[in-house]
């Protein structure tokens, strides 16, 4: 799969230095925390960010780096037309982990969760955000909770929960 890194964030796991520096000149291209606060959550992209973001920013402060990141698809040469997103990075923080926020029934967690991993070399988290964002909807289902386990990667529904997961991958 072929995609555009507008942050410079393909670095392998094995060179650290390089992805942090990636990380790092990162840092005026998309919205930062302070950037995305002064927004209406109502109006935010996705149902359950903007909370999100401001409860990690309360516990670690400085921890979030970007919010809704669009990663697109390396287009071919002659194409023609808007950039196709590949997913998009829901929140990233400052050490390039990755939580993705869904609501709903969670449609194509796995599969984001893997890009957004591939993407960045780090660990991506995964947050059903369906609770605590009062959507009124169900969580996600356990057969989708179980499946993203099985993939490898770590989800909660629990904003106290994801806080401790975040606190492991602290600098």
């Amino acid at each position: 799969m072929g995609w555009v890194d507008p942050f410079g964030l393909t670095a392998k796991k094995e060179d650290p230095a390089r992805q942090a520096k990636a990380i790092a000149a990162s840092n005026n291209i998309a919205r930062t925390y302070d950037d995305f606060i002064k927004w209406d959550p109502k109006k935010a992209p996705d149902v359950g960010v903007p909370e999100l973001v401001n409860a990690i920013e309360k516990r670690f402060p400085g921890m979030v780096k970007h919010v809704e990141i669009p990663i697109h698809k390396v287009q071919e040469k002659d194409w023609i037309g808007p950039p196709q997103n590949i997913t998009d990075l829901d929140v990233l923080l400052k050490n390039g982990v990755v939580i993705q926020v869904k609501t709903g029934k969670g449609k194509g967690l796995v599969q984001q969760l893997q890009d957004s991993s591939d993407i960045t070399g780090m660990p991506a988290i995964g947050f059903d955000a369906n609770k605590f964002a009062n959507t009124g909807k169900p969580d996600i289902s356990w057969n989708l909770k179980g499946n993203v386990q099985k993939a490898g990667f770590q989800f909660t529904n629990d904003v106290d929960e994801l806080l401790d997961m975040i606190s492991k991958y602290r600098e």
